[in-house]
């Protein structure tokens, strides 16, 4: 049946995703209109499974994207949503490719934890990333970090991450996850002036003195042991003093 017979074409491939966007809409997604699309600035697709995002490019004014556990493998229908800050892909195993989140300048918080992602140089645009969650991935070199001048909090856990040394320029990091790696050498985060929480757990890190001598550094290390102290105040005040005040 075409358009002329008043019958609208789907305008999600994915049911699920159109039945995400229902829920935001409150209405059904084949129904809704673009004035209805730009009313939604979320969207959490976690619950629904969905695994093609066709159709998602509708909601121009999103701003944050939830898909943890889903099964998507391409991103490109996101290229054009220049609102979001911040997206979660968390456990999208299949996913590889990230290169279409090149143009999404305003992000600031990204998770692709436990997803094939491995090479983050699509990343250097989005400058205004602050926190970056990267858990269980193949990725190996962090070089994108060096353009990553508002960087907050880095998870590396369990990646085959060894050389930190582009982390040397990360003057505003506060917490920093390189637990079950196989670092060794940590003396590239010695001048951080506000790196405040370090997990060190499983790396092959032998010595901390340096840091220690900073005084305001919790790490947790090796062999699962603290050192230091640090509260949910101190945290809290060192992303604050990192963002010049704002969080």
């Amino acid at each position: 049946m075409s358009a002329s017979d008043g019958v609208r074409s789907e305008p999600f491939r994915d049911a699920r995703v159109a039945r995400a966007v229902s829920a935001a809409v409150h209405t059904n997604a084949r129904h809704a209109d673009p004035e209805q699309f730009n009313t939604v600035i979320g969207l959490d697709l976690s619950r629904f499974g969905a695994q093609d995002l066709s159709g998602i490019e509708r909601l121009a004014n999103l701003e944050a994207l939830h898909a943890a556990g889903c099964d998507i493998r391409e991103l490109e229908p996101v290229t054009s949503l220049v609102r979001l800050t911040d997206v979660d892909l968390s456990g999208n195993g299949r996913l590889i490719d990230v290169t279409a989140l090149r143009g999404l300048t305003r992000l600031r918080r990204l998770n692709l934890s436990r997803t094939g992602a491995s090479s983050l140089s699509s990343l250097s645009a989005p400058s205004r990333l602050q926190f970056l969650y990267l858990e269980q991935t193949p990725v190996r070199d962090v070089t994108v970090v060096d353009r990553l001048s508002e960087l907050l909090v880095l998870s590396l856990a369990h990646t085959p991450v060894t050389d930190i040394s582009p982390l040397r320029s990360a003057d505003r990091l506060v917490e920093l996850d390189l637990s079950y790696t196989d670092v060794a050498d940590i003396s590239p985060l010695a001048r951080l002036p506000w790196l405040h929480l370090l997990n060190l757990e499983g790396t092959r890190v032998t010595d901390v003195t340096e840091l220690e001598r900073a005084g305001r550094i919790g790490i947790r290390m090796p062999d699962g042991s603290h050192r230091g102290k640090t509260t949910a105040r101190i945290r809290r005040a060192a992303r604050l003093g990192a963002v010049g005040g704002r969080e």
